[in-house]
């Protein structure tokens, strides 16, 4: 007698992508009172799950923040994130008949930033946080739509991409709220459950 396949009864891998925009909140500008709003927020990651509850995402995003070609910056982040399933713990999938799940998340990153202003380049750390409900569109595929806000550590330029002035302020810390919408496409051929069922 054959043995039967064993199946997973969630996707334990997921490849994700999404586009978006970013909101600076924090030393947006002293010489401007334009928003330095990012309508160019790209991102791409891959998530594993260890359990329905647990997984770990890592992940790669492009920010630009300008107003002009030589008033702004660009952001280039690497990041990993612990996620927790939210809204499994909610029971969220059965109140909506496993049509909508919700993570929450955070973790920690590194952004390499260039000044448009005088072309000056810097790295910084990245603290996160954020949520992300998610939308059934088959087995495979779903629809996240993610609110987080990121807190960079040690900027030395605002994101009008002007430094600051040392030794008086040599640097500050930055943040911004990010909203973007994308596409999850699960993996593995005997996983056909979304995760957060």
């Amino acid at each position: 007698m054959l043995a039967q396949p064993r199946y997973t009864p969630y996707n334990q891998f997921s490849l994700e992508g999404g586009y978006g925009v970013s909101i600076p909140t924090r030393i947006v500008s002293e010489v401007s009172d334009k928003s330095f709003v990012s309508v160019t927020h790209i991102a791409l990651g891959a998530r594993y799950m260890f359990n329905q509850d647990w997984g770990v995402k890592g992940q790669l995003a492009f920010d630009r923040f300008s107003e002009s070609a030589d008033l702004g910056t660009s952001f280039f982040r690497m990041d990993a994130q612990a996620y927790y399933n939210l809204g499994r713990q909610l029971g969220l999938p059965y109140a909506t008949n496993e049509l909508m799940g919700l993570y929450a998340h955070g973790g920690l990153g590194v952004s390499f930033a260039r000044s448009l202003f005088n072309d000056s380049r810097e790295h910084n750390g990245n603290i996160l946080i954020g949520l992300t409900p998610m939308f059934k569109l088959s087995d495979k595929l779903a629809l996240p739509i993610t609110l987080s806000y990121t807190h960079t550590i040690k900027q030395h330029f605002s994101f009008d991409g002007i430094p600051f002035d040392p030794p008086t302020v040599a640097y500050r810390n930055g943040g911004h709220y990010t909203f973007s919408v994308g596409l999850i496409i699960y993996l593995g051929e005997e996983r056909m459950h979304a995760d957060w069922y």
